[in-house]
């Protein structure tokens, strides 16, 4: 990737390098693009929004190599069509912390047959809404690519969680 620092921008309050990001000259690959602010005293980064390289993404397929192989069997084939993610933190203990990911996504799912085609667009939006940066708790394993923290068993004391939840949407936000 090739980075230019457009100079520095008061973010949010903050005095942040404006960064923009974007693949490198005569990559053909998918690469991503995008802009973040890294704040001027500490580092830390304070807002990422990057997304898939259009051009390089008409080749980018969704999955896996064993679930494209899977895929494949039948017939099927997913592409990449749009590919978004805004990433914010924010300051929490005298630490930075994250506070809100959004990711907007469309796949086109083709096959032989054109009238069984689609377009599937996924939205999610996560947001934190408490931070306990005194609570320590550490898992036995580091993630690897491709890998989520869904799959792995952390603290299973019901007083580390209890302050946890999932609020589910019950309405489109978006109409």
């Amino acid at each position: 990737h090739d980075f230019e620092v457009h100079g520095i921008d008061d973010y949010e309050g903050y005095q942040a390098y404006d960064v923009s990001f974007k693949g490198k000259k005569g990559v053909d690959d998918a690469t991503f693009q995008g802009r973040m602010y890294i704040d001027t005293k500490t580092y830390a980064i304070l807002y990422l929004d990057f997304g898939l390289n259009l051009k390089g993404a008409a080749d980018a397929a969704y999955g896996n190599f064993a679930s494209r192989t899977l895929i494949s069997v039948g017939d099927v084939r997913i592409g990449v069509k749009q590919d978004h993610t805004t990433v914010r933190y924010q300051e929490g203990g005298h630490k930075f912390v994250l506070a809100s990911v959004t990711r907007d996504h469309i796949f086109d799912v083709k096959r032989d047959d054109p009238k069984n085609n689609l377009t599937a667009h996924m939205k999610f939006n996560y947001q934190v809404t408490a931070v306990d940066t005194v609570a320590k708790s550490t898992f036995e394993t580091q993630m690897g690519r491709n890998e989520s923290i869904n799959d792995y068993e952390s603290n299973s004391d019901p007083s580390f969680w209890k302050d946890y939840n999932i609020l589910l949407s019950d309405y489109n936000a978006e109409d």
